[in-house]
Parts: structure tokens; sequence; C-alpha cells
């Protein structure tokens, strides 16, 4: 897991690790859109990938209101 965060951290769209709640925390402010802030795959899956395993990549839609 080291040497993906380090050459995330080391690419030209640098990505960086956080725990669930930095993440919830990026929306603060902002109306997320259902189904909030959950595992990438299960955001809005194609029709007959409703049973994809969820995954740690955590991704949400958040208005401003």
């Amino acid at each position: 897991m080291a040497a993906v965060a380090d050459a995330m951290r080391n690419s030209r769209a640098p990505m960086y690790f956080r725990p669930y709640d930095e993440v919830t925390a990026l929306f603060d402010g902002l109306d997320l859109v259902e189904p909030g802030v959950v595992s990438a795959p299960l955001w809005h899956p194609e029709p007959g990938l409703r049973d994809v395993e969820p995954n740690e990549v955590c991704t949400g839609v958040g208005r401003k209101t």
C-alpha cells in the first residue's frame, strides 16, 4: 500500500488517501445527493451491477444551496 501511495503522490494528478471521516468532512455545508458518500461502485451502479463488492474508494456528490 505504501508503494501505491507514493506513486499517487508523485503523479501528475496526485491523489491522497483519507479516512472516511475526512472525506465526508469535504461535503460540510453541501446538500448530499443520494446515496451520499459511499463506496464508489455503490454510488450509482449500472443496471445489473447492483451486487458489486464495495471497495475502499469513496465518492459522493454535493450541491451548494
